[in-house]
């Protein structure tokens, strides 16, 4: 009997209506064929941000297709006040993406480097669409 994770739209859905709902999770996702993620609160550059998705292993059914970039595009549409953090990013191609689709990129580790992409300020995603 295989187990069935939530898609990650039930995952953050279900996270932002019911804050005792698990933090973390596989998760499916069209294009990955594995995406493990968490919802978080982070201090970054001492500013508190929440919700945050964590995104702590995503790997796309056919990588370097654009899996990512849609997924994102996504998230950015439908949860535009949801702040995104890639961690332990260890693919070098895949971390120039991330800067190129508008991360920064925070403190290196010996596990990686991790990215962060803020949410989009209020009234800023009708701004966004319109143009």
């Amino acid at each position: 009997m295989s187990r069935r994770y939530p898609t990650l739209d039930e995952f953050i859905k279900k996270h932002l209506i019911t804050p005792d709902f698990p933090k973390n999770s596989y998760v499916q996702e069209l294009g990955f064929r594995e995406l493990y993620v968490r919802m978080t609160t982070r201090y970054i550059n001492d500013e508190r941000l929440a919700p945050v998705l964590d995104i702590a292993k995503a790997m796309a059914s056919k990588p370097g297709k654009g899996a990512f970039t849609k997924l994102l595009a996504r998230l950015r549409e439908q949860y535009p006040t949801l702040h995104i953090f890639a961690e332990q990013v260890l693919n070098d191609r895949f971390a120039l993406r991330l800067e190129k689709l508008g991360f920064t990129k925070l403190n290196p580790n010996i596990h990686g480097e991790s990215y962060f992409l803020k949410a989009r300020a209020r009234g800023e995603e009708q701004r966004a669409n319109v143009g």
